[in-house]
């Protein structure tokens, strides 16, 4: 039958609530008043609470519900009384009512027709049975469950505490909005202990109810997240991982106007909450485990930034009541949460949408060179300076440093390096910081390194032709993702591939299932460093195995000494990393780099340090002559004008943050010493080593 009318009916509300209330216990009844927002979201106005006893509640029902008595308000009700001014589960009292939310919905055999049947759109309906005798919660409920399971209903609906659309006003859902309406009321009432009955017979494998304790949202803030995903992320699809390590909500886009327009919803937040909080109860999750992962998620930050942020409590009532089925468990459609129709989560869209749309920006660890998200194999001959190399761009990374004249995203590092043990690790890194004038304490929570020389490697072996993740990479997984980094470095393929490497089939799952596994979970950037062929390095392509490694990563760059054509090394310090493929850039760029001091340099860094060494020999002969004077300079600002920063930035035409940093450095280095030169007035000022040596000579003598 169609519904033609779009005007709300007050009576009819009013008679369909007190309908309900006489089958009510004693308490309270909330009525909720939502509107959409300028997202197209229900946001709450209103939530008006009655006690359904009071012997005027039928013209204070109408009173309210006349002032909200607009076509564009959703008018919400329970069927079931509170004993708190709370509608929470764990508050719902007994009631004389079952129901089903019977969105889509028919009647199964032997099932029994409803009491009271509402509309609540063209194709959607809500179910209500008038039972013989009043029903505690925990049974109510258990009948609620079986008849939806039954019915094939909403499987978030036969909570105590569910909220439905009231009869009489608009289900705004639907453009234009549609009329929810008393369709039929048989006035049938069922025996009480005959529903009980069905719902054992029906629920015999389904899950048991869970209690949530009174504290879980206090017990949920106690839990590490990370600790959370750890335990369960294996145990998750991978489009609800991706969706838990997402970390911008995709917003509604709109192209045209009128009857022509198209929308992009854009990402749903509730009922991608929804869906992550399901998957995790499958997986084995408590619901205070749900809830910390939950509350890490960027759609509830978002909603909780709007002022739109679910009710944890409830949230996680309505996860753990609903119907349980292992293959699925789908966002609800239910009133009382954001009313959307649940979004896919794999997010096909009509490309069409993009029409006329700002483009993305490819996000970059170094443009052009190394992709966000995405592998970039680093090869190069042994001896070449890979590990050197890769480690003077984690430094880089770290400190928001330039990578050989490149421009380098700041974030943090993992360094995962096969082939060093931690002194290695330890000499390389002082030298790398020692070139970039920076410390090692510089690197405090910003870089995290597992030198493993002498260790098994492996991350994945083949069984088969089947890739095998070993321990080693679970725990690579766990340890990146809780650092958070955006830039991971594992070497070398050799020791982490425990495959064929002329195998397509197994380079492909190591590169897939564990480079781009890597890159996906922490959302970073992967280089993997690896060793060329003989064959690669005499074509000069530095490539290696099966032509899956060139083809499953996004770029390859290639390490390599100068050779001429009798295959003599022209210049021992002279290398050359060139771009070899590039996805998302043109191939064949190359930087020519240099040795020098334990780390690579290119033209521009050596102008850098020699300009950097006659500024450091025009001090030292400065505060050499000054001491010899016995008018020395002092590092201390307090000191006046015998302050040395000063005459540095006069004379070198530096700026003091420069000026204080290259005077740090010389005092670390031991090239310049502070001493008291005047033991007797207790004076105290700059020398150089040499100087200091021989004043502490002289002090000795005497």
């Amino acid at each position: 039958m169609r519904i033609k009318s779009n005007k709300v009916k007050i009576d009819e509300a009013v008679e369909h609530i007190l309908w309900c209330v006489q089958w009510q216990a004693d308490g309270h009844i909330p009525i909720r008043v939502m509107r959409k927002d300028d997202q197209g979201a229900l946001v709450p106005l209103v939530t008006q609470w009655f006690n359904n006893r009071d012997p005027k509640l039928k013209r204070k029902l109408k009173s309210f519900l006349s002032q909200h008595a607009k076509g564009e308000m959703t008018v919400l009700y329970s069927p079931v009384a509170f004993s708190k001014k709370e509608a929470k589960a764990k508050y719902a009292l007994s009631s004389q009512i079952a129901f089903v939310d019977a969105d889509g919905a028919k009647l199964a055999p032997g099932m029994p027709e409803p009491t009271r049947t509402i509309n609540s759109s063209k194709a959607n309906q809500h179910w209500f049975w008038l039972l013989s005798e009043a029903a505690e919660p925990a049974a109510l409920q258990r009948i609620n469950r079986a008849l939806t399971r039954l019915a094939k209903g909403d499987k978030g609906g036969h909570s105590p505490a569910k909220l439905f659309r009231l009869p009489g006003f608009m289900n705004t859902k639907y453009e234009p909005p549609i009329r929810v309406r008393l369709y039929e009321d048989t006035g049938e009432v069922l025996e009480t202990s005959d529903l009980l009955k069905l719902a054992d017979q029906t629920l015999e494998t389904d899950l048991q109810s869970v209690t949530i304790d009174d504290d879980v949202v206090s017990k949920a803030r106690t839990i590490k997240p990370n600790s959370v995903w750890e335990k369960y992320r294996k145990k998750l699809n991978v489009d609800i991982r991706k969706r838990i390590k997402q970390k911008t909500v995709f917003g509604q886009i709109q192209l045209g106007s009128g009857p022509s327009s198209i929308t992009y919803p854009g990402d749903d937040r509730s009922d991608i909450i929804w869906a992550i909080g399901c998957e995790l109860r499958r997986g084995g999750a408590t619901p205070a485990e749900v809830l910390a992962l939950l509350f890490s998620t960027v759609f509830w930050k978002s909603r909780d930034a709007d002022g739109k942020a679910e009710d944890p409590e409830r949230l996680i009532q309505r996860v753990f009541d609903a119907d349980f089925e292992p293959e699925r468990c789908e966002p609800s459609d239910t009133a009382d949460l954001e009313v959307k129709q649940p979004a896919s989560l794999l997010n096909a869209i009509d490309p069409s949408l993009w029409d006329g749309q700002p483009v993305p920006v490819r996000q970059w660890i170094i443009k052009d060179w190394i992709p966000l998200l995405k592998t970039t194999i680093l090869y190069g001959d042994g001896g070449t300076g890979k590990t050197l190399l890769v480690l003077m761009l984690a430094v880089a990374c770290a400190l928001g440093i330039d990578f050989l004249g490149k421009k380098v995203a700041q974030g943090r590092v993992y360094a995962f390096l096969g082939e060093n043990d931690d002194d290695d690790t330890h000499i390389t890194l002082n030298d790398v910081c020692a070139h970039y004038d920076v410390g090692l304490g510089d690197l405090r929570g910003k870089a995290r390194i597992a030198s493993r020389a002498g260790f098994d490697n492996v991350l994945m072996h083949f069984m088969n032709g089947k890739g095998i993740h070993t321990e080693l990479f679970d725990a690579l997984v766990q340890d990146v993702v809780a650092f958070d980094a955006d830039l991971i470095i594992i070497e070398t393929a050799a020791d982490l591939f425990g495959g064929n490497e002329n195998i397509r089939s197994e380079v492909r799952q190591f590169v897939a299932r564990c480079c781009e596994q890597l890159a996906v979970e922490a959302n970073a950037a992967v280089v993997l460093c690896a060793h060329p062929s003989v064959a690669g390095v005499k074509s000069g392509d530095g490539s290696s195995g099966s032509t899956a490694w060139n083809n499953s990563a996004r770029s390859r760059l290639y390490l390599h000494r100068v050779i001429d054509a009798q295959g003599h090394e022209l210049d021992p310090d002279h290398r050359v990393l060139s771009r070899k493929k590039s996805n998302f850039a043109r191939s064949g760029d190359a930087i020519n780099i240099y040795w020098q001091s334990g780390v690579f340099i290119t033209s521009r860094d050596a102008r850098r340090i020699e300009a950097r060494s006659k500024a450091d020999a025009t001090i030292l002969a400065e505060v050499h002559d000054a001491f010899d004077k016995g008018r020395p300079w002092s590092p201390h600002h307090q000191s006046g004008h015998r302050y040395l920063i000063n005459w540095m930035v006069s004379h070198l035409n530096t700026s003091k943050h420069a000026a204080k940093k290259q005077l740090g450095r010389l005092l670390t280095d031991g090239r310049l010493v502070e001493v008291e030169y005047d033991t007797h007035n207790h004076k105290r000022g700059l020398c150089t080593h040499e100087q200091a040596t021989n004043l502490s000579r002289n002090n000795g003598d005497k």
